[in-house]
């Protein structure tokens, strides 16, 4: 898998918001009227889930495209950190401390 594939499927695995004056995630909550059966808003909700992952896959790419583009020579850096306020202090000033600030990352929250 080539870098830019992986980083926009890694982009795309959770809520990503816009980078670079590309929009972020599409995220919608589904109402529907009361009087479709289950079967019928299931339907509809897989539908509408469908063509979000359509447009969330391109702007996943489209992010992915630029952040390597705005790399320029240095595409042969790239770390991906995972980590969670709930495994202790240290995760938590990894998630909230701002300790990235200062260097060029993107952030893709998974809650």
């Amino acid at each position: 898998m080539h870098l830019l594939e992986k980083m926009a499927e890694e982009i795309q695995s959770g809520w990503f918001s816009s980078y670079d004056g590309l929009p972020g995630r599409v995220d919608h909550d589904f109402n529907y009227d009361d009087s479709l059966t289950v079967t019928e808003r299931l339907k509809r909700l897989n539908e509408e889930q469908r063509k979000e992952e359509i447009v969330n896959n391109r702007r996943a790419f489209a992010i992915a495209r630029r952040i390597l583009n705005n790399m320029g020579s240095n595409k042969n850096c790239v770390l991906r950190f995972s980590y969670a306020d709930e495994g202790g202090g240290y995760n938590a000033a990894l998630e909230h401390g701002d300790l990235f600030k200062k260097l060029p990352h993107y952030t893709i929250s998974h809650h």
